[in-house]
């Protein structure tokens, strides 16, 4: 099922609306403006000027035919069983704590200190083959009862899901596209994806940069502060946080700053959450950095703690000349040779897509860095 979670602009249908076939928010209303609001709510629904920003929703169709759902699912176990990965990978389906989780153990491993360092389709296939309780039939079902845990670095369980729910791709059938997203199947135009892609490959790729060596076991933290030791004229701001007026909780400016006006956000691994949400990070932090003059005051001043030097004095000023700046998205992974447009998650794109024409917009300028890990396939 097609979720869409936001913030409303119209603060009376509360701070958060999330929904699909249902909708859910919390508002403050008396017992007999209910009526009242369930009319608006359906004229809500019935409007047509979500497509000026969020046109892409048109575009992606749940299956709602169960037998056909079910013949697009055996599809995709049969190329696993044959092994033809192309497109498919495994990833993380939520958000992860990084700082805790050093590997992944798959079902068939329950019982092993071994951990691997990211999440390799073919890893998994692979394993699945040799395990005493592998099936006669590799279907869904099985998936969907069989756990990947992520673990940290005594080997204890700190979460798991399900290896269904952490598929995720774009593959063809029957001369249409869909992709696999945390355990869900949608269809999607093929025009669209097409758009999508184009633009996701226009952003000009970054290539200057001296990045440091990574290897699959490298953590973000370890990255971060090895890049700001090779990259001239940088300065760490991972984890140093900055408090704005407008957010509930502390703003990192970046994960490294440079002195020529780089706002660099990094994230490790291709999961779909953790690129979304940096992405995310990227934009709410140039977005308060050009509106808000007390964020910038604070971001200032945070930045003289660590570098006293005037070289980070950028932020001093009553208003940003955002053209002075570029926001670089680095993401440090096994890219086996494949584009941004091949090996980004498809939500992702659309994410990143979204984020990409809104700070183009404000006039900062951007930049995409593929850092790959060392570790052969």
């Amino acid at each position: 099922m097609l979720t869409a979670t936001g913030a409303p602009y119209d603060r009376k249908w509360g701070r958060r609306v999330t929904g699909a076939d249902a909708m859910h928010f919390d508002t403050d209303t008396d017992f007999g403006e209910l009526g009242k609001l369930c009319r608006e709510i359906q004229e809500a629904h019935d409007r047509t000027d979500y497509t000026e920003r969020f046109d892409w929703i048109d575009r992606i169709r749940p299956i709602p035919d169960p037998l056909a759902l079910q013949e697009v699912e055996e599809h995709l176990t049969d190329r696993l069983t044959r092994g033809d990965i192309t497109d498919l990978e495994l990833s993380p389906p939520e958000i992860v704590d990084w700082s805790a989780v050093t590997g992944f153990r798959y079902h068939f491993e329950a019982r092993k200190k071994f951990q691997h360092p990211e999440l390799r389709i073919q890893d998994y296939l692979r394993g699945l083959a040799g395990a005493e309780d592998r099936p006669s039939v590799l279907d869904a079902a099985y998936l969907r009862r069989r756990y990947i845990w992520a673990v940290d670095g005594d080997s204890r369980q700190i979460t798991k899901w399900p290896v269904w729910r952490c598929l995720a791709g774009e593959f063809e059938f029957k001369g249409s596209i869909y992709i696999i997203d945390e355990g869900e199947i949608f269809s999607v135009s093929p025009d669209y994806l097409r758009t999508l892609n184009d633009s996701i490959s226009a952003v000009p790729l970054v290539t200057d940069i001296p990045w440091p060596p990574a290897a699959p076991s490298t953590s973000e933290d370890e990255f971060n502060g090895k890049a700001a030791a090779s990259i001239p004229s940088a300065l760490l701001m991972d984890k140093k946080l900055v408090n704005a007026r407008t957010q509930t909780t502390p703003i990192e400016v970046c994960d490294v700053l440079t002195a020529d006006g780089r706002l660099i956000h990094v994230k490790r691994h291709l999961g779909s959450s953790d690129l979304s949400h940096l992405f995310s990070q990227g934009f709410v932090s140039a977005q308060l950095l050009q509106e808000d003059a007390i964020f910038r005051k604070a971001a200032a001043e945070k930045i003289k703690e660590l570098a006293p030097d005037t070289s980070f004095g950028f932020f001093e000023t009553p208003s940003l000349d955002t053209t002075r700046f570029q926001v670089i998205y680095a993401i440090v992974a096994s890219w086996k040779g494949r584009s941004l447009a091949q090996a980004l998650p498809f939500f992702s794109k659309v994410n990143l897509d979204r984020t990409i024409q809104e700070l183009t917009n404000r006039g900062y300028r951007i930049g995409l860095s593929q850092v790959d890990t060392t570790k052969a396939s």
